[in-house]
This record gives C-alpha cells, structure tokens and sequence, in this order.
C-alpha cells in the first residue's frame, strides 16, 4: 500500500478484514492495535485480490460513487463475488409534508423509546439516564407542547425552542436527502450506473436485494450506515451531545418498501430497483449462482407487475443459479391482498425460480402475508421446471 494512501479511503469491507484479527481483546482492540508489527502484515495483505469478496450499495450518491470505484480497481473487481443491493429508500410524501414528518418522527421515536424499555440488549449501545429517558418518553407519548405544536398546527414558537429546531434540522436533512435520491433516479439513471458496475465484476456469483425495517429490527446506531448517524458538527447551533442525537437517528432513516408508521397505507418505493434493475442486468450478461430477494412488499403489490420482456430477462439472469431465497415479510394488513397483487408477485417469483440447475429454494410468506392473501403455490413458483 501507498504511503500516502489515507486509511480512512479505503472501503469499509477492506477495513474490516484488515483489522479483524486485531480487535478481539477486552480492551476494545487497543493494546492489539499497540502491536505496529501486527498491523502492518496485515496491511501489506491488502494486496490480495479477494480481501473484498462482496460491496453493499445504496440509493445514494456516495453509495454509488463508492460502488464504481471498486467495480473499476483492476484488481479489488476480481475478487468480489457478491453484491448487496439496499432497497431502501426516502418517501416523497414525508419529504414534501413537514407536518407529516413530524408525526412520523415522533412514532419512529415511540418505537425507539419502547424497544429500550423492553430489550435490554438495544439499550446497551445507547447514553441511557433516568433524566433522558423521561424527557424522551414525554416527547414519543405526546406529552411535549413544543413537539405537539409541531405535529399538530405545522408551526413554531419565534424564535423556534431548542427541540424544535432539532426536529426542523432532521427534516431538513430528510428532505435533501430524499432531492439527491430522486436526483438519482432520474431518467431511471442510477439503473444505468448499477448495471454498469455490477455487470464489470468477473468473479460475481451472488446478488442480494435487501429490504430492511427498522420499525422491527433491533438496529442501533452504531451499526447503522454512516449516513444514518446524526454527527454532533451538524448540530452545533442546536447544543445537543452526539450522546443525546443518536436517539434521534431514526428520523434520518430511510423507509422500507412497505412503508413506516404514517405511510404504510400509501408508500411508493423505486420499483425499478427490483424488476428493471434484474432484467438489465440479465440482459447484459449477468449470470448468478445464488440471489436473494428480501421484501417488506408495499401497500398494493400490483406495482410490481413485471412486462414479459422483463420476465424473459430475468430467466437469463438466474439461468445458472443454485441456490434461491424468497423472503416476503408483510406488515399487518387490514384488507385481504387481491388476486391482481398475487398474480403481480408471482411475475417477479415465477422467472426467479425459474433455474434448470436450482438446488436449493426457499420462499418465506411472513405474517398477514401468509393469512390473508388468497393464491395458488402455481401463482408464485413455476410448476414445470425440471429441477435437479
């Protein structure tokens, strides 16, 4: 490596396998990391082609940037041999409705403040006193007038509290986050650069579409992408520690397809990240051997209905796999799914599971999804396909 490379450049997955044989003991890694001789064999590994065998992207700029550099290494490319592809993304209707925002800020922090309460093992990453636990509570249970006025009437005290120019600032960044997402959306651009990229790699074998609900999940801080954790630099004017602002990193999160708290009725995910995006990619040559698709589906499931082009397309993409996961996790539901959602479901499952050389499938139908939706299994998987 360089002398003058920046450690702080390379991609976090280097990073990771770099040091991971030296943050084991009980001091946090420090007296490992003491050991200059240690660290340094471990760098000069670096040079290995397969220190990076998988790269995760997002719907963001950064993300993609990150993504490209990689893909173009001339050595780095060779040895990554799965991609993670975060479906993720932020809600218009959130963005272009303050007063929206607000209420979903707050429900986002409810949950946050109840799941503290309840599971020991997501408090221990937080700053956690009995002063800031009420004065969060008195906020997420309705109990803060300067919140309520917020939610409620869509207006401030002048000049703005202390907390609600923090809620004013989270929005803010929301909002910029969701104009950069739909920057790169446009003209279906960011499927364009995704293509492009993932069909270069030469070693790839696996392709994962991933959907992830914080709601749910016990994801802290601390293991969120760093785009998702509020920095105490931007917050300065406002006064808070960055102990107090990682209670308040949900507010930055982006939305699983299902929706969150306020949307989930309503949501409209990137659709094109799913269907288009495989369809390109087996159209350019792309043949995988495993592929993953984990989906929180959104409100109405006709918006995934695939062309027959693109169908045909995704057959060759996963012409060659082996190995097959289908996890459909959906959200409590207060109407049954119709038949027109089934069928438009099994549009992306049917050309999925379509392989000659499948070995190994798996199809999840979590929660309502499993109770209420009304389907044949010849809706969702291919009855005629000569598996092994």
């Amino acid at each position: 490596m360089s002398e003058q490379t920046n450690v702080q450049s390379l991609p976090a997955e280097l990073l990771n396998k770099i040091l991971s044989d030296v943050s084991g003991d009980r001091k946090g890694g420090q007296e490992s990391i003491k050991q200059i001789r240690l660290v340094s064999k471990h760098f000069n590994n670096a040079a290995s082609l397969f220190l990076i065998p998988e790269v995760t992207v997002c719907l963001t700029f950064e993300s993609f940037t990150r993504l490209e550099e990689i893909c173009a290494h001339t050595l780095i490319s060779k040895g990554v041999r799965k991609v993670t592809v975060i479906l993720c993304f932020y809600e218009g209707e959130l963005a272009n409705n303050r007063q929206l925002y607000m209420r979903e800020s707050r429900s986002r922090l409810l949950r946050h403040c109840e799941t503290m309460e309840r599971m020991w093992r997501y408090k221990k990453n937080f700053y956690w006193t009995d002063g800031l636990h009420n004065w969060l509570s008195h906020m997420a249970w309705e109990r803060c007038p300067k919140l309520n006025q917020m939610v409620n009437e869509n207006t401030t005290q002048d000049p703005p509290a202390q907390i609600q120019k923090l809620f004013l600032r989270l929005y803010d960044m929301y909002k910029k986050r969701y104009e950069e997402q739909e920057i790169l959306r446009q003209d279906n651009r960011h499927i364009t650069r995704l293509v492009a990229a993932i069909s270069s790699l030469p070693s790839l074998t696996c392709l994962n579409l991933k959907d992830f609900n914080s709601q749910r999940g016990l994801v802290s801080s601390h293991k969120q992408p760093g785009a998702d954790q509020l920095l105490v630099e931007d917050f300065l004017d406002i006064g808070y520690s960055q102990d107090v602002l990682r209670h308040f990193d949900r507010g930055v999160r982006a939305s699983p397809w299902c929706g969150c708290f306020e949307t989930q009725n309503s949501a409209s995910p990137p659709v094109e990240m799913l269907g288009e995006l495989c369809s390109q990619l087996g159209s350019h040559g792309v043949r995988l051997k495993a592929f993953t698709l984990f989906l929180y589906p959104p409100p109405d499931m006709e918006i995934l209905q695939l062309t027959p082009e693109q169908q045909e397309n995704i057959k060759k993409l996963v012409s060659e796999v082996e190995y097959l996961t289908i996890n459909l996790d959906s959200p409590p539901r207060t109407k049954q799914y119709r038949r027109e959602e089934m069928l438009a479901l099994g549009s992306i499952t049917k050309p999925l599971a379509s392989s000659p050389k499948l070995g190994y499938l798996r199809v999840d139908l979590e929660h309502d999804c499993k109770t209420s939706a009304v389907f044949y299994m010849s809706d969702l998987i291919p009855p005629d396909v000569p598996w092994p």
